[in-house]
């Protein structure tokens, strides 16, 4: 083990020993009591192993429940109970499928069950949130195929936009420059044309002037093409060629921006521009594998639900049988896991 290494799990190790409180003043602050703790852990377990009864899941390992979850909500992805299952097992601290039960305690599953709950709770509000937006913004594109609305009384909100944008060195060419000034008052009319592209407001501005940089600085009478910005955009967030990653920064930063500007404003849906912004373009993705997080960055749904999942998620063997293994059986084990992790992180896409 390198110093590096050793290094960050001593670090790691000060700072949990700093958030430890003792179970006394945990069940206190939890407001329960050790019995009534206990009583809803283990209604907890129950409900979830009924539901796996239910539908009929096999509850024998964690492989065999997260195959039939998979399986089933491929076939029925809008069931609430499904969506909960998955919520619970991906999140699940040891409370549902620890291989070891015989080794835990009473205390070790209050907390963990504790510490649990808030996640699933989390990613259930979350997946819900999300299967909302994604028939919000459904019904967006069918406005689109409608003339926009007579607007006017921007001026201010224009002048704001356009000292705000050329702060921007991306945006450098539009300043003092009339076809800059021409291109997003015409921008700005449109989102500014129906109230749903009003709540869009961050997310379509910066979109536009990130993806069409040079229409919006450089060509006359240019008039965005909305719908495009609204479907999905691919960039190589894997590699650097010493201009894309400086370009993914300067829209990330555009957006934040924007969406601080727009904060308040009641007109704009700031949860709706979110869900776009995180889901209609790889920036989101890229920004939390490449930058420290300092802003608050919409996730998209892989990215939110890797920071809710247990980081060990799925153990499919004891640690004790991983000791026995040669390295090549090590390593089909390795994959294995890293398969069925990938498989479950897929599946949300079809709750959505």
């Amino acid at each position: 083990m390198n110093y590096d290494l050793e290094y960050e799990i001593f670090k790691y190790l000060c700072e949990e020993a700093e958030k430890y409180v003792n179970f006394k003043d945990f069940l206190k602050n939890n407001d329960m009591t050790f019995n009534e703790a206990l009583n809803k852990v283990n209604e907890y377990r129950k409900n979830f192993f009924d539901l796996l009864e239910k539908y009929k899941i096999c509850p024998d390992n964690i492989v065999s429940v997260c195959i039939d979850l998979i399986n089933l909500i491929e076939k029925n992805p809008e069931n609430k109970d499904l969506h909960y299952i998955y919520s619970v097992v991906i999140t699940d601290r040891g409370v549902l499928m620890d291989m070891h039960r015989g080794e835990r305690t009473a205390e070790q599953d209050i907390r963990n069950w504790t510490e649990q709950k808030k996640f699933s709770d989390n990613l259930t509000d979350f997946l819900y949130e999300q299967c909302v937006m994604k028939k919000r913004l459904h019904e967006v594109f069918k406005i689109l195929k409608h003339p926009y609305n007579t607007v006017s009384g921007y001026e201010e909100e224009l002048d704001d936009i356009l000292h705000m944008t050329l702060q921007h060195n991306f945006l450098n060419k539009g300043k003092n420059s009339r076809i800059y000034y021409e291109n997003i008052n015409g921008l700005m009319y449109q989102v500014n044309s129906h109230n749903e592209l009003c709540s869009l407001k961050p997310y379509i501005i910066s979109a536009v002037l990130s993806r069409r940089t040079t229409l919006m600085t450089e060509r006359k009478h240019y008039i965005p093409n909305i719908k495009s910005v609204l479907k999905y955009q691919e960039y190589n967030i894997y590699k650097d060629n010493g201009r894309n990653f400086n370009a993914y920064q300067s829209a990330l930063e555009l957006y934040e921006h924007l969406r601080r500007y727009y904060e308040d404003s009641p007109e704009v849906d700031i949860s709706f521009s979110d869900y776009c912004f995180a889901n209609l373009s790889p920036l989101s993705e890229w920004y939390y594998q490449n930058c420290e997080p300092n802003e608050p960055i919409p996730m998209s749904t892989r990215s939110k639900i890797e920071t809710l999942m247990s980081k060990s998620f799925p153990v499919i063997m004891s640690y004790k049988d991983y000791e026995t293994l040669e390295e090549t059986e090590y390593q089909i084990y390795c994959d294995a896991e890293y398969e069925l992790r990938e498989k479950m992180l897929d599946i949300a896409e079809y709750i959505i």
